[in-house]
């Protein structure tokens, strides 16, 4: 459960990024009075901007972490046998959430609320629907969704930087039901 909370904290990192440039208020800046109480101001006349910043870093950190998991699954490589490219869901996230999310109004307490509460069930549906794969941020970062058959036919959901290709083994960290984080480990043979 924890890693599909990491990766929907990730898949929001433009709206993060985007809240920060729109609610951002460098008024506030007076440069009459010490350094630290200047910061001090900004910090906490600037409370969104603030939170959707340590949201921002927490989700680079949550995708390191991600990617050392990985390194040190414990699982045997498993190797592909049937794939199928996914990489449109990227786009159905940030059409659907990204996009008219940053078209809040967050000048108020009340809608501020709001903003949060549907971004938290937002969260969860996706969390417990496994939908978290579909993940804007990741596929900026060269990421890719696969629905792959293994050797032995299990099917699963593959995230995995760069591309995966049949015949090419993965090493993988379960991350929801039939969701995988993967990381390729060869390169398929070309055929000669």
């Amino acid at each position: 459960m924890a890693n599909r909370i990491k990766l929907y904290i990730i898949s929001l990192w433009l709206l993060f990024l985007l809240i920060i440039i729109k609610e951002f208020n460098w008024d506030m800046y007076s440069g009459k009075v010490g350094f630290w109480s200047n910061v001090k101001t900004l910090l906490f006349n600037n409370v969104l901007s603030t939170c959707a910043f340590v949201l921002l870093v927490l989700g680079i950190i949550f995708l390191f972490d991600l990617r050392y998991k990985v390194k040190g699954t414990l699982d045997l490589p498993k190797k592909v046998r049937e794939i199928k490219n996914l990489n449109y869901e990227h786009l159905t996230f940030l059409t659907t959430y990204i996009i008219p999310f940053i078209c809040f109004e967050l000048d108020d307490l009340r809608n501020t609320f709001i903003f949060v509460f549907l971004l938290v069930i937002i969260g969860a549906i996706y969390v417990k629907t496994n939908l978290f794969y579909s993940n804007p941020t990741l596929a900026l970062l060269g990421y890719h969704i696969y629905e792959v058959k293994t050797e032995k036919d299990t099917e699963m959901i593959l995230i995995t930087q760069g591309k995966l290709s049949e015949g090419q083994s993965f090493l993988n960290l379960k991350v929801g039901d039939t969701v995988y984080y993967a990381k390729q480990i060869n390169k398929p043979k070309s055929d000669e």
